[in-house]
């Protein structure tokens, strides 16, 4: 089952995420298969692939809980 979920990265507690696709079961930092955009809280950027996004959703992929709050927050989605 594939999963669309935030991976963390960056420097102590100033971290960014990238907003990847992956396999339900793999780690948080692991291997993914496809990446589909960036978030950075501090600055409040959050740029994302949405027509990508929205076509994985479509053909089932599940997304997180936390990325579904900022798909709806920043894209009304």
């Amino acid at each position: 089952m594939l999963k669309i979920r935030l991976q963390r990265f960056g420097k102590n507690r100033r971290p960014t995420y990238k907003i990847v696709m992956a396999q339900c079961r793999s780690k948080r930092d692991g291997k993914y298969l496809e990446n589909l955009g960036h978030y950075d809280p501090f600055n409040k950027i959050f740029s994302a692939n949405i027509k990508k996004i929205i076509k994985h959703i479509k053909c089932g992929a599940s997304t997180s809980a936390t990325l579904k709050n900022l798909l709806y927050a920043f894209y009304k989605i």
